[in-house]
């Protein structure tokens, strides 16, 4: 099966708008707004996995493994930063995980981190595989 880079760049479109509209509501004074969040990490996730997602095509499709490294670069910021998002701010003598508040963790280990061990992995198994499959 052909994969075309077109749904990809609608992706890459659709992240850039969403950000840009973030910008535009705090700009103009309502960066308080919960939507300008939400619209950036939406955003900054579809256009990270629709980069991805456009330069991991090779011979027409996408193998396996470059899915699933589209996969974690959606999911793991949008989870990541949203749950960071939806948590209650921490109190001064809340437990700290690994040195930082929960949602710092959060973001840092789990959005910073982990990708780090993940993508290379996908990569190194895309390239092991035959025919990148």
């Amino acid at each position: 099966m052909t994969t075309s880079r077109t749904p990809w760049l609608l992706a890459i479109v659709a992240g850039t708008l969403a950000l840009a509209l973030a910008f535009l509501i705090a700009i103009a004074g309502r960066s308080d707004a919960p939507p300008v969040a939400w619209l950036a990490v939406t955003g900054t996730s579809v256009a990270m996995a629709g980069a991805l997602g456009a330069g991991a095509i090779r011979r027409g499709r996408l193998s396996r493994w470059a899915i699933l490294a589209i996969f974690v670069v959606l999911l793991v910021p949008l989870v990541g930063l949203g749950l960071a998002l939806l948590l209650p701010a921490d109190s001064a003598g809340a437990p700290l995980v690994l040195g930082l508040p929960l949602r710092a963790a959060i973001v840092i280990y789990g959005v910073g981190l982990l990708p780090v061990f993940i993508l290379p992995a996908c990569y190194a198994l895309d390239q092991a595989s035959p025919e990148g499959d």
